[in-house]
């Protein structure tokens, strides 16, 4: 009989980097195990896909508490039928979830952290006591960045039992290209202009991505390197103060706020990007990295957060100060008056964050663990 493993996420199908993480987890579980394993995947959609026709369900589930507990019965009903040999949830929102299937069914279970979700000062939802208790009880708990695990370590849990996992890009969708006709009309964007990018979601909550002290410094980064444009891709619910912000500064022709850009059009705008620009200091890693580096974009990111391992300690970019303009100001004017060799910083790139790359930690991971 096959030994079934299951994965829990919020979402399978969005592209925020929780969920782009836990798609590249399920294709690498798929890849390194062999024919003795299934793979079982759950997320919050699961049963709104399944009951999609019963309008009451679907207006039940839409609320929180209603979703939880329906999606923690679906979960518990599913480990009674298929007895899974292990469970790995790639949010710590479901750790309470996975801690009580343990004591009931004596399953071990792998929490993956990203960043602020463990982060008491920096999370949207409490961190309660029984999901701390939850991380503590876990059998590995799989960080994404040292930055992370410094965080699980203050939460006293052990050290020993916490493993790195960096995030994956997908090199065959994120390449290089020239810049595409079409986006340069839809943005006006001059043939001498450089182009700045930032990709990040948005959150008046969240104000952590960097974007703010980027516009305040564009009236200098512009007066030293000539016109350019400011493209912030993303879910954006602050927009009313961002646009007073660039009011302020007289960059209403500069800054371009895009909004949500659909997973075809992204690569075309990494591509159409000389510098990628978001000095973060509460990132868990930085997936949006190793996607501007795969289309072989030099990249900008903050010296405090996890951005430090995406950039792995600034050997693939520019490490800064994130709230320090002058730094900002002179890295980005350094780099637009550099030679970029794009080929070569993809292939670093590839190298070390490539799916192979990913697939070779996660089995040695699941080894370590004495899973097979």
């Amino acid at each position: 009989m096959k030994k079934k493993i299951f994965v829990l996420s919020p979402n399978f199908s969005k592209n925020d980097g929780i969920s782009t993480f836990s798609r590249e987890l399920c294709f690498a579980l798929n890849d390194v195990l062999d024919e003795r394993f299934d793979i079982l995947t759950y997320d919050t959609e699961t049963l709104s896909k399944k009951y999609k026709n019963n309008r009451i369900f679907l207006k039940l589930n839409n609320l929180k508490i209603f979703n939880i507990i329906s999606f923690s019965i679906l979960i518990i009903i599913n480990t009674i039928r298929n007895n899974p040999s292990l469970i790995i949830t790639t949010h710590a929102h479901y750790a309470p979830l996975a801690y009580i299937l343990k004591i009931l069914f004596s399953i071990p279970y792998i929490v993956v952290a990203h960043g602020i979700e463990i982060i008491p000062q920096m999370t949207l939802s409490k961190l309660t006591k029984f999901r701390k208790l939850a991380l503590r009880s876990a059998n590995h708990i799989w960080s994404v960045s040292n930055w992370t695990r410094k965080h699980l370590i203050n939460l006293d849990i052990n050290k020993e039992n916490i493993e790195i996992l960096p995030n994956t890009v997908d090199g065959n969708k994120f390449v290089i290209s020239q810049k595409k006709e079409y986006l340069l009309q839809r943005y006006s964007i001059e043939p001498n202009e450089k182009v700045i990018l930032t990709v990040a979601r948005i959150n008046k909550n969240e104000a952590y991505k960097g974007h703010e002290i980027v516009i305040k410094s564009l009236p200098e980064i512009i007066k030293k390197n000539g016109p350019l444009k400011y493209l912030i891709v993303g879910k954006n619910d602050d927009k009313e103060n961002l646009l007073e912000l660039i009011k302020q500064h007289d960059l209403e022709n500069q800054v371009i706020l895009c909004g949500f850009i659909s997973d075809e059009e992204l690569v075309d705008h990494y591509n159409l990007s000389n510098v990628f620009l978001m000095p973060s200091y509460g990132e868990g890693f930085g997936i949006v990295f190793l996607e501007a580096l795969s289309c072989g974009i030099p990249v900008i990111a903050g010296n405090t957060d996890g951005s430090k391992d995406a950039l792995m300690n600034g050997l693939l970019g520019k490490l800064i100060d994130p709230k320090n303009k002058n730094e900002i100001i002179s890295n980005v004017s350094t780099l637009f008056n550099q030679s970029i060799n794009r080929i070569e910083l993809r292939e670093k790139c590839i190298q070390n964050y490539g799916r192979d790359a990913f697939n070779k930690k996660l089995f040695d991971l699941l080894e370590k663990c004495n899973f097979f």
